[in-house]
């Protein structure tokens, strides 16, 4: 059976106002309590693994974003030239017959739609993000019933949307980098002062190097409990298996921490292979598409909205507060705006408003409640009921108690996650005035803390981490407990 690939649709959304973002990059400062506290609450009480409760009401002992932001791709130039956002959906029916959707999403480089509805062929997308899923047919004594599953989600990032040079710092790249700034300290020891760099982490417009990232990754708990469990789990394959290469070899990949890669993608290789490209990139031309499939030059859909479109934001400011402030309030919005759109889009929501706060409880419990929602996937009613259940307390559970320390820091905020748009969050945080701050989420991966423009950050992130680890292992129990 030959590989089939449909259009399904193609969105075009005109883009917002914004001010310029700042990327913020993980930092990592660990002090001895939390330390204690965290081999109390899984080792000392005879856990194997570490879990997101484990570390939730302490992560932001272990990591923050940088107070300091750094400049990214979003400046003052990107803000200002009008683009497109765009949604792709593409069916893929591969060899075996299975088929996947793919929902590809991201911005165009400049308004390329003329007023008579005619794209221009070299019009060019970037894309941001993939959502992925797989489509099941169940037979029931009603029929057969086609259910849509959440696959993989995940962020793109490459460095042809600007000059300079950065890193990625996911999970799998600390712990690479854990054992390169060993094995350098190693060669210093003898004499040597070869540096060892992960060059799979670095990107720039030379390169082409494309990276991608698990939506989960700019969730700090979920950041936190991968590397330390692989982490710990690499350091005690190492101690049992003094020299085995096939156990190295396999341990490498930490406890199966596996990223998606926009390699995998079927329909975007192909597209990379109809523009001739050497690598799998993460830009096409609308002529590309045109080429795969010419009725879509006058099947795509440009929705202009305005501004009091949805009655639900309409009181909300179009521009939020500027990105560039040091003070907790700017730094605390951040960090909570990233994890939200990465925790909405990871259960496929494309657009889910709500409110959250601990100051109506004398006991810091969080109260949280959703106004709207939409799923990217076609499940039933129920489903997304159940779907915004789990959301709403993984966002409890996994961001909102480890960004108030437990609970105990004073929080309100009204959140508008929209995938398609534009982004928002009013924070009430410690105190402080309750203040606006807003982001293109179509462009999200162009400043995502999982990335740094100082090659010193991930060095010194990776050293910390190391150090936590030997720290964290040298508690763990021994696998022979579990014999």
């Amino acid at each position: 059976m030959q590989e089939n690939f449909l259009i399904e649709e193609l969105k075009y959304i005109p883009m917002g106002e914004h001010t310029p973002v700042f990327t913020r990059p993980y930092i990592v400062s660990v002090s001895g309590d939390a330390v204690e506290n965290l081999i109390d609450r899984t080792y000392g009480a005879g856990k194997g693994i570490i879990t997101t409760n484990d570390v939730a009401s302490l992560t932001g002992q272990f990591i923050q974003p940088s107070a300091v932001g750094e400049h990214s791709a979003i400046n003052q130039n990107w803000v200002t030239e009008p683009k497109f956002i765009f949604i792709l959906k593409v069916r893929v029916v591969d060899f075996m017959g299975v088929t996947t959707v793919s929902y590809i999403h991201g911005f165009t480089n400049y308004n390329g739609i003329s007023m008579q509805g005619t794209a221009d062929p070299q019009m060019l997308h970037q894309i941001n993000g993939i959502i992925e899923t797989s489509l099941y047919e169940i037979p029931t004594p009603m029929g057969v019933i086609r259910k849509e599953k959440l696959y993989k989600v995940y962020s793109v990032h490459s460095g042809n949307q600007s000059t300079l040079e950065y890193y990625t710092q996911r999970p799998i790249d600390i712990l690479e980098n854990v054992q390169l700034t060993a094995a350098s300290d190693s060669m210093r020891e003898v004499g040597n002062t070869v540096d060892f760099m992960n060059v799979s982490s670095v990107i720039n417009e030379f390169t082409g190097n494309v990276v991608s990232s698990k939506a989960s990754n700019n969730i700090g708990t979920e950041y936190l409990t991968d590397i330390l469990n692989a982490g710990v789990a690499e350091q005690k394959s190492r101690d049992i298996f003094v020299s085995s290469y096939e156990v190295k070899d396999d341990s490498a990949k930490g406890t199966k921490i596996l990223e998606p890669s926009i390699n995998d993608n079927r329909f975007v290789k192909y597209m990379s292979k109809v523009m001739q490209m050497q690598i799998v990139g993460n830009t096409f031309e609308f002529s590309t598409l045109t080429f795969i499939d010419p009725t879509i030059a006058s099947r795509f859909l440009l929705i202009n909205i305005t501004k009091g479109y949805n009655t639900l934001t309409a009181h909300t400011p179009e521009v939020g507060e500027y990105w560039h402030g040091q003070d907790p309030v700017t730094v605390k919005a951040y960090g909570l705006i990233e994890s939200m759109v990465a925790m909405a889009t990871r259960y496929g929501l494309g657009k889910v408003f709500f409110y959250a706060t601990n100051m109506n409880d004398p006991t810091g419990a969080f109260e949280i409640a959703v106004t709207s929602v939409n799923s990217f996937i076609s499940i039933p009613d129920d489903e997304l009921v159940f779907l915004v259940e789990l959301f709403k307390n993984k966002v409890v559970a996994d961001i909102l108690i480890g960004e108030t320390s437990g609970g105990v820091i004073p929080i309100f905020l009204e959140m508008y996650v929209d995938l398609m748009g534009t982004s928002k969050i009013r924070l009430q945080y410690a105190g402080f005035p309750d203040t606006w701050y807003t982001i293109p989420t179509s462009a999200n991966s162009l400043f995502s803390p999982i990335t740094t423009s100082d090659y010193n950050n991930l060095d010194t992130s990776s050293r910390k981490f190391g150090a936590l680890i030997d720290t964290v292992s040298a508690t763990s129990p021994n696998s022979n407990q579990f014999l």
